[in-house]
């Protein structure tokens, strides 16, 4: 998937960080129209990924806007409504119309389409043996340590310095740019 996101929050003025309803709605109609054109160039014939490079604010947008490989609910709920616009296309020529969300518009292009296929039980029940087992197994870990955390007792001789040590080790968050 390649998909070229823009935030209306990037269009608001940057001196704004709580924006009243009309500058919501300004910068919403501002990004429909931008991704509008953004569109039209790239069905004109523009490469999709260049656009996405200079335009997108995407997570992906220095990589030309590819995801690689997505299925349905490999992504944050957010980008839902990109991959069923994804699946719709029919061929890897198509662009997707302009998907509209609470705070992004989105374009969205097939790299590549594979069919789907149904595999018989017979050949993914070893699979489906395997993952059952190994799902089993880690519910029974994650069972035998809350036993054995809720029947432990830890007391530190000092609280203080028990808690001076935790905050010195702990991670810190990264720089702000």
């Amino acid at each position: 998937m390649q998909l070229i996101a823009l935030s209306i929050m990037n269009q608001l003025p940057d001196d704004v960080s709580a924006p009243t309803k009309a500058q919501l709605d300004t910068a919403r109609a501002a990004t429909h129209r931008k991704i509008e054109t953004l569109r039209q160039r790239i069905l004109q014939g523009e490469d999709f990924a260049e656009i996405a490079r200079k335009y997108s604010n995407g997570v992906q947008a220095k990589t030309g806007g590819g995801w690689g490989w997505v299925s349905r609910g490999s992504l944050r709920e957010k980008y839902d409504p990109a991959v069923d616009a994804l699946f719709a296309l029919s061929s890897t020529a198509d662009v997707s119309p302009i998907i509209e969300t609470p705070d992004a518009f989105f374009l969205v292009r097939a790299i590549n389409i594979e069919p789907a296929y149904s595999p018989d039980f017979e050949s993914i029940q070893p699979d489906l043996i395997a993952r059952f087992r190994n799902t089993r197994y880690n519910e029974l870990i994650e069972e035998q340590i809350g036993l054995l955390q809720a029947s432990a007792d830890i007391r530190p001789r000092n609280i203080g310095l028990f808690i001076a040590r935790v905050m010195q080790d702990a991670p810190r968050p990264a720089p702000q740019p």
